[in-house]
C-alpha cells in the first residue's frame, strides 16, 4: 500500500464570508454554499472534543449537565454533507467543527455563523455500509479528521498541517472513525491496510501494527493500552507503545466486529454479530483480556455503545438495530432496562451521549432524551438526524444527513 505523509496546505480557503472558493489537487476550483440563520444567541460552557467523547470512547462526561426540559431549536446552519454519510460534530474553545466527509466547517457556537469552511478530501461513496460514519477529534491544538483518502490535521483555524494518505479503494478506504488523542499521540485505524497506527501529534511516526482485517471502528485508548475491533470479531489490545499484547474472540469467524469497542475503569466492552454463537456482547479485562462477563443473546447493536454513570449506577448504553435502546449492568452483562425509540437505527448510525442524568440520542428524525429507568423523557423532531450529539451545559448539537447542524437549548 502506497503512504504518505505531508506537512503542506493541500486546499485553499477563506475565512469568514457566505461562499468559499477552494482549490483542488488537480486546479480545479469548487464552489460550496453555506447558510447560516441565527434565531437567538446562545451562551454554553463546555467542550465535546469526539463523537464518543473520550480516547477511552465511553461517549460519557459527568462535568456537563444537558438540557433536561424540552429544548428549543436556537439556530441551525446549512453545511455540505457528502451522499450517503453521517456527520459528526465536536465543540472545543466556542467552535462547533462540523465533519461532512470530504468537508469540515467551524461554526460559532453562539449564532451558528461560520468561522471557516475547507475541502480536504474528495467526495467519494462508501461501500456496503463501510465509511458512512464521518470521522473527527479535536484536541487543544488541532482537527483530526478521518476520510476515506486518510486521515487530515488541521490547525483550528483550518490550515492543514499534516496528512497521513492512503491508497483509495472504491468505497472500501479511509480512516473511517473517529482518531483517539491520548498523551501528544494520535491513534487510528485504516480500512484497507488492516492497520493500527499511532503518531505524535504534529506528524511524527511511533508506530504501526498490520490486524489482517478491516478496522471498520475507532480505536480505544486509556491507560491500559490501545484496543480495536476488527471485521473478523476479534479485540486487539496493544501497549500505548505498540507493543501487541493480545488479541481475544470476540464472536466467531462469522462474526463482524465494526463497533468501536469503550474502555471503561479497567475493562473494554466490546460487540459482534455471527450466525453461530449470536450477537455477543463481552467485557474483557483490559490488563490480561480475560473475559469478565458475555451476553450471547443481545440484540444486533448499531452505532457505538455509551456509558451511564450515576452514583453507584453503572451501566452500558447500546443502540439496537430494530429501533430500542438498551442498558446493561456493566459488572455481569445483565439487561437493565429498554427504550423503544421508533424504527431501524441502521442508517442513523447513532452514538449515544451521557451526562450525570440523562441520556441522549440522534436517530429516527429525532433527537431524544431517556432518563435512566424510565421512559423517553422528551423527542424532538429533527428530520434526517444522526451520528453523534454533543452536550453542553444546557446545550445540545447535532448534525443531520442533508446537511444541517443544529444547536438546542
Amino acid at each position: 500500500m502506497k503512504t504518505i505523509l505531508q506537512r503542506m496546505d493541500r486546499r485553499e480557503f477563506l475565512v469568514g464570508g457566505s461562499t468559499i472558493s477552494l482549490v483542488g489537487t488537480a486546479g480545479c476550483t469548487d464552489s460550496i454554499g453555506f447558510d447560516f440563520g441565527s434565531q437567538e444567541s446562545l451562551e454554553v460552557t463546555g467542550a465535546w472534543p469526539r463523537p464518543e467523547f473520550d480516547s477511552g470512547s465511553t461517549g460519557h462526561n459527568l462535568d456537563v449537565s444537558g438540557p433536561t426540559d424540552e429544548p428549543e431549536i436556537r439556530w441551525e446552519a446549512k453545511t455540505p454533507v457528502d451522499s450517503m454519510h453521517v456527520p459528526a460534530v465536536v465543540v472545543s474553545d466556542g467552535v462547533a467543527f462540523f465533519a461532512g466527509g470530504s468537508i469540515v466547517t467551524a461554526i460559532d457556537v453562539t449564532d451558528g455563523s461560520q468561522v471557516w469552511q475547507t475541502q480536504i478530501a474528495d467526495e467519494h461513496v462508501p461501500g456496503g455500509g463501510r465509511g458512512r460514519h464521518c470521522s473527527m477529534t479535536v484536541d487543544n491544538e488541532f482537527v483530526y479528521v478521518g476520510t476515506h483518502e486518510g486521515l487530515a490535521v488541521l490547525t483550528k483555524e483550518g490550515e492543514e498541517v499534516w496528512s497521513y494518505e492512503v491508497e483509495v479503494a472504491l468505497g472500501a478506504s479511509g480512516v473511517f472513525r473517529s482518531p483517539a488523542v491520548s498523551d501528544g499521540t494520535v491513534y487510528f485505524g485504516t480500512a484497507e491496510e488492516q492497520a493500527v497506527s499511532a503518531y505524535t501529534t504534529d506528524g511524527d511516526k511511533q508506530w504501526q501494527y498490520e490486524c489482517d482485517n478491516l478496522i471498520i471502528g475507532s480505536p480505544s485508548v486509556t491507560d491500559d493500552g490501545v484496543f480495536v475491533a476488527t471485521s473478523d470479531g476479534d479485540l486487539h489490545a496493544f501497549s500505548t507503545d505498540g507493543e501487541h499484547r493480545w488479541t481475544k474472540e470476540i464472536g466467531t469467524t462469522s462474526s463482524k466486529a465494526a463497533v468501536t469497542p469503550t474502555v471503561f475503569d479497567g475493562t473494554v466492552y466490546a460487540t459482534a454479530a455471527g450466525s453461530q454463537r449470536g450477537n455477543a456482547l463481552v467485557a474483557f479485562d483490559a490488563q490480561t483480556g480475560d473475559e469478565v462477563w458475555r451476553n450471547n443473546l443481545s440484540p444486533s447493536f448499531v452505532g457505538s455503545m455509551s456509558i451511564f454513570e450515576r452514583s453507584s449506577l453503572r451501566e452500558l448504553v447500546c443502540p439496537t438495530w430494530h429501533g430500542t435502546v438498551f442498558t446493561y449492568n456493566v459488572h455481569d452483562g445483565s439487561v437493565t432496562w429498554g427504550v423503544p425509540l421508533g424504527d431501524r437505527l441502521s442508517g442513523s448510525c447513532p452514538i449515544p451521549a451521557t451526562d450525570k442524568q440523562s441520556v441522549y440520542i440522534a436517530a429516527v428524525d429525532s433527537l431524544t432524551r431517556i432518563a435512566p429507568r424510565r421512559e423517553r423523557a422528551w423527542q424532538v423532531s429533527l428530520e434526517d438526524v444522526g451520528g453523534s450529539v454533543a452536550v453542553l451545559d444546557d446545550a445540545l448539537l447535532v448534525g443531520s444527513i442533508d446537511g444541517r447542524c443544529y444547536a438546542l437549548a
